[in-house]
């Protein structure tokens, strides 16, 4: 039987708590008929395929681009402007031309999904939107904080600080173990 080489061990972030306000804001019923914009969204037939689909992807489930209309997008990041006090909303151009992300739809089913914790590169995202569009999520799904496991369940950080822009820079793999 094969041995598992040494895990390494990963970098240590620093911490710093969720702040609401600060770190994230939260907002009910954002969208006039939400349950209109899933079943156009549930209608189309150009979803693209994330992970386990195509095992090069880091993203989970499938995705639609664009997600929300023009009038439903301008909801959104007139919202998102007030709670931050940005003065505009947009998009970076990708250094390395990579294909950003934005305005997408995107299912991840039971059997798609892992822990697969990520932070938007702050080299082109300055804030993140999701917005949930199923009426009958059970309490334990959704969007949640990572914060980092460390050996004896001692509790790690959570914050990627500058010279890194993402989790992938600061801890140096793109795939972290499951107990990490």
């Amino acid at each position: 039987m094969a041995t598992l080489p040494p895990r390494r061990t990963l970098p240590i972030l620093p911490y710093r708590k969720p702040t609401e306000g600060r770190d994230y804001w939260v907002f009910d019923d954002v969208l006039p008929d939400a349950l209109a914009v899933r079943e156009r969204a549930l209608a189309r037939t150009d979803w693209e395929m994330g992970y386990p689909y195509r095992q090069e992807e880091s993203w989970p489930g499938m995705r639609i681009t664009p997600g929300l209309d023009d009038d439903e997008l301008a909801i959104v990041e007139a919202l998102v402007r007030k709670a931050t006090g940005s003065q505009r909303i947009w998009m970076e151009t990708s250094p390395d031309g990579a294909k950003l992300n934005h305005n997408c739809i995107q299912i991840v089913g039971i059997d798609e999904c892992e822990q697969r914790p990520h932070t938007d590169s702050r080299v082109v995202c300055r804030f993140a939107a999701v917005l949930y569009l199923n009426p009958d999520v059970p309490d334990d799904c959704g969007t949640s904080f990572f914060r980092q496991r460390l050996p004896g369940n001692q509790r790690g950080g959570n914050f990627v600080m500058p010279p890194h822009n993402n989790l992938v820079e600061a801890l140096g793999t793109r795939y972290v173990p499951g107990d990490a």
